[in-house]
């Protein structure tokens, strides 16, 4: 427990409701952002059931953003 303490966060069973917060908002970031790199990285997909355009198919690449990692150019 002293070790938690020390990182400046309660203890993990201190049963203080906000101790995780930092945790999930971290994890809703990578999440959302795997999300982006999903859609931006799709590609256009012909098959019998019909034409499924992708986002970059739709709307071209984002403006000085590199699609592959996210990064701007």
């Amino acid at each position: 427990m002293a070790a938690a303490a020390d990182r400046g966060g309660p203890p993990a069973g201190s049963g203080d409701p906000l101790a995780l917060n930092a945790v999930l908002a971290a994890s809703a970031e990578v999440v959302s952002r795997a999300i982006v790199r999903a859609v931006l990285a799709a590609e256009d997909l012909r098959g019998p059931g019909g034409d499924f355009p992708s986002y970059r198919g739709l709307y071209g690449p984002l403006p000085g953003m590199n699609w592959r990692t996210g990064a701007e150019r």
